[in-house]
């Protein structure tokens, strides 16, 4: 089985679903989240977890009564076959209808929410920059035109650092030595993955900019 797990994130992927399946874990409801994120109606909803974590899966919404724990980390299957770490959270456990027990729970992905948790705390302290709470250094690509601006807000005010073409503050970061050594190979992986616009990375690299 592959068992490859997708840390990126695309804009509109799934956060949270609401899914409901039956005792023989048949999924009879989902929002269309859950649909767009992996499920088919009628599909078995263990069946989309990694083997290595389907028993963990079984003792937590199996313990009906008093369950220890509040929710359970999970790989689950995309439609692309690849697995994404995500929470689940029994809602309502074996309830039954006309003679049937169902079983609602809330799956989270992991990886969107914390992508959306990064953006929502960089707007708020890019907002508080702004508003002059904080004296804190950003920068902007427009790859439209190729224009990398870097820049810092004081006073109110945002002050432009660099405003050139991207390849171009590149070119100039290595010639002047702002960085040597295997930062370097670091520095070109910083300004390839702003080039491809990625959501969310992170790259460490030691500077005397």
């Amino acid at each position: 089985m592959n068992n490859e797990i997708d840390f990126r994130h695309a804009v509109n992927d799934m956060a949270c679903s609401i899914i409901t399946f039956d005792s023989n874990y048949i999924v009879v409801k989902a929002d269309q989240r859950a649909y767009q994120f992996v499920y088919e109606e009628y599909t078995r909803f263990d069946k989309l977890i990694a083997d290595d974590d389907v028993e963990r899966f079984y003792r937590y919404i199996e313990n009906e009564d008093a369950p220890s724990e509040q929710f359970v980390v999970v790989r689950m299957r995309r439609r692309d076959g690849v697995y994404r770490p995500c929470l689940i959270i029994a809602l309502r456990r074996a309830y039954p209808v006309n003679g049937t027990k169902y079983t609602d729970v809330e799956l989270r992905d992991i990886v969107t929410l914390n992508a959306r948790y990064k953006k929502m705390d960089l707007d708020v302290r890019k907002y508080r920059s702004i508003m002059g709470m904080l004296a804190e250094y950003f920068f902007e690509y427009n790859p439209s035109d190729g224009m990398f601006t870097f820049f810092c807000y004081r006073g109110y005010r945002a002050d432009n650092i660099e405003k050139a073409d991207i390849d171009e503050v590149l070119k100039r970061l290595i010639e002047e030595k702002h960085v040597d050594g295997d930062n370097i190979d670091k520095l070109y992986m910083l300004f390839e993955k702003i080039k491809s616009c990625e959501a969310s990375f992170t790259v460490e690299l030691e500077t005397n900019i």
